[in-house]
């Protein structure tokens, strides 16, 4: 159970720990951006060699072609043999 304050001591112990709170929660969120970008880095976007990447499957290249492109391929080819 809390103990009762007067309640100018009580604000000013929510405000310090108001202000605690807060810095704690700024180093968490900087903390997790570095991890973030950490985690987000690879051969391809850093300096490290491509046997650090594990063995996860390569994301997909902008420039590859897409699955749902060939299957659009033949309606184009018959649509094109109309008179």
């Amino acid at each position: 159970m809390i103990p009762e304050l007067p309640a100018t001591m009580s604000a000013e112990i929510l405000l310090k720990e108001n202000a605690e709170l807060r810095m704690r929660v700024a180093c968490l969120e900087e903390r997790c951006r570095e991890l973030e970008e950490k985690v987000g880095k690879n051969s391809q976007n850093s300096s490290k060699p491509p046997s650090s990447d594990g063995y996860q499957k390569p994301c997909k290249n902008s420039n590859s072609p897409d699955h749902s492109d060939e299957a659009k391929l033949p309606l184009m080819v018959e649509s094109a043999k109309l008179p």
